[in-house]
């Protein structure tokens, strides 16, 4: 191991749990607007900001078949989510859903933009026992970073929530088990292909559910060839 300073705070992650907050905010918002169902369909139009985000955070350059595939993608996770979609939306409501796919798909490149930087103090010779320290180190901050806002939101409730100490536990290794393969995938891919894991489970969930209306063997098979089509 490196005698150079093993670790930096790093303050660029306030931006991502601001975003985050916001996203979660807009959540409950939205769902007390619009029926769920509308809102699922909608929310899927995010991974058009998570192109436009790559390419100007990241410098990001994409293929005409790679720009035609991801939009085949979103298409197909609308269509798959288009199922008993009933009820009216407010021109509030939708802009409330556009802002929402804005700060989600920032917070996503962004986390990849803090998660990638080139130049990091010496830990380890092993690149890749380097690559792991600070991806551990950054998930690490990301998440303290977020505590003080979530357990914010936490008091501020107006309802409490009452679960077991042992399930509540669950779910916070769940959620961190989550957020560190996500993380992972920020780090060794892109936020791009995160999204494109996150279309692929929507089709898996759709095909458990065993419902196959139209629209979603439409868009189960648009997701299928949008990702062939970008690998």
């Amino acid at each position: 191991m490196n005698s150079e300073q093993p670790f930096k705070v790093r303050w660029g992650f306030i931006v991502n749990a601001g975003l985050y907050s916001i996203v979660n905010f807009l959540t409950y918002q939205i769902t007390s607007m619009i029926e769920p169902s509308i809102y699922s369909v909608l929310i899927q139009h995010k991974l058009i900001w998570v192109v436009m985000f790559s390419l100007v955070l990241l410098k990001k350059s994409f293929s005409v078949q790679q720009y035609v595939s991801l939009m085949v993608v979103c298409i197909g996770c609308m269509l798959v989510k288009m199922s008993n979609v009933d009820g009216d939306i407010s021109a509030s409501a939708l802009c409330l859903i556009v802002l929402q796919g804005v700060c989600s798909s920032l917070a996503s490149v962004w986390i990849e933009k803090m998660m990638k930087v080139e130049e990091r103090p010496k830990v380890f010779e092993d690149e890749s026992r380097q690559k792991l320290y600070w991806f551990l180190s950054d998930s690490f901050q990301m998440y303290m970073f977020g505590v003080p806002i979530y357990l914010a939101g936490s008091f501020s409730a107006d309802q409490s929530v009452n679960i077991p100490m042992s399930l509540g536990a669950l779910l916070v290794t769940v959620g961190v088990s989550q957020g560190l393969a996500l993380g992972a995938v920020f780090v060794y891919h892109s936020s791009v292909v995160r999204s494109l894991v996150a279309a692929v489970v929507i089709v898996l969930l759709a095909v458990e559910h065993g419902v196959y209306s139209v629209e979603i063997v439409s868009g189960i098979v648009l997701v299928i060839l949008g990702v062939i089509g970008w690998v």
